[in-house]
C-alpha cells in the first residue's frame, strides 16, 4: 500500500474514531459539536458573485448566494441536520414536518429518518409551486392527518414569501403550524414578516455568521 493510500485509511479511521466520541458526549455537548461541524460545512455554500448577478427566488439580486442544497442531499448534511432539529424538537408535541420544495425537502426527509434514533417519529410533506396534471397527488405530498401539528422547514429565508404561501396551503390541509425552522436567515426581513403572522421562528445559522470567514479576508 503507498503513503497516498496509508495517509487516506489514517484519515478515515480518525473520522469513524471522532464520530464515535462525538455519539458518546452529553446530549447538549453532542448537539454543540454536530451544529459546529454543520456550520462549517454551510460555509462551503456561500457563493460570492461580485456586481449583485445572482437572482434570489424572491427575484432580489444579491452578490452573496447561500446555496445550501449540495450540501444537504450529502450523506453527512443529511446526518447532522436530521439529529440536529430532532434535538431541537424533543419534547415537543409534533407530528409532521414539511415545506416548499424543493428547499424543505432534504431537510424535512432528514429529519423523519434520523427521527428513528429518537423518542417521537415523525412524518414529512413537501409542497409543489405548481400544480401536477398527472397522478393523485396536487401541491401538496405527504403523509398527514387533519389537526395534526406541524414543523415548517425551509433551507433559506429572504423574504418569507415562500414560508408564506407555505403556511396557507397547510392550514387548508386542516394542519396546525407549531413552529417554523429555517437553516439559514439572510436577515434581510424575511424572519419579521413571518413573526407578524403569529408563527414562531427559529434560525440555525444567519448569513452574517456564515460569512464572518469572508470578512477577514476582504
Amino acid at each position: 500500500m503507498d503513503k497516498t493510500k496509508i495517509k487516506e485509511l489514517k484519515i478515515k479511521i480518525r473520522k469513524k474514531l471522532d464520530r464515535a466520541l462525538e455519539n458518546r458526549k452529553p446530549p447538549h455537548t453532542r448537539l454543540l459539536a454536530r451544529m459546529e461541524r454543520l456550520e462549517e460545512k454551510l460555509r462551503q455554500s456561500v457563493v460570492i458573485s461580485p456586481f449583485d448577478k445572482v437572482t434570489l427566488s424572491s427575484g432580489k439580486k444579491t452578490s452573496v448566494y447561500i446555496h445550501c442544497k449540495p450540501i444537504l442531499y450529502t450523506a453527512d448534511g443529511q446526518f447532522l441536520v436530521g439529529h440536529i432539529i430532532n434535538q431541537f424538537l424533543e419534547g415537543q408535541n409534533i407530528q409532521v414536518i414539511g415545506g416548499p420544495a424543493m428547499g424543505a425537502d432534504p431537510i424535512a426527509l432528514a429529519v423523519c429518518a434520523m427521527s428513528n434514533f429518537y423518542r417521537k417519529q415523525y412524518n414529512a410533506f413537501s409542497i409543489r409551486k405548481e400544480t401536477k396534471n398527472h397522478g393523485v397527488d396536487s401541491t401538496f405530498c405527504g403523509s398527514v392527518l387533519a389537526g395534526d401539528n406541524v414543523v415548517l422547514v425551509d433551507d433559506v429565508l429572504t423574504t418569507g414569501n415562500s414560508l408564506r404561501d407555505a403556511a396557507v396551503l397547510v392550514e387548508k390541509q386542516g394542519l396546525v403550524i407549531v413552529q417554523v425552522i429555517v437553516l439559514v436567515d439572510r436577515q434581510e426581513g424575511g424572519k419579521e414578516a413571518i413573526e407578524n403572522l403569529g408563527y414562531r421562528v427559529q434560525s440555525l445559522y444567519t448569513k452574517r455568521q456564515l460569512m464572518r470567514p469572508y470578512w477577514y479576508n476582504i
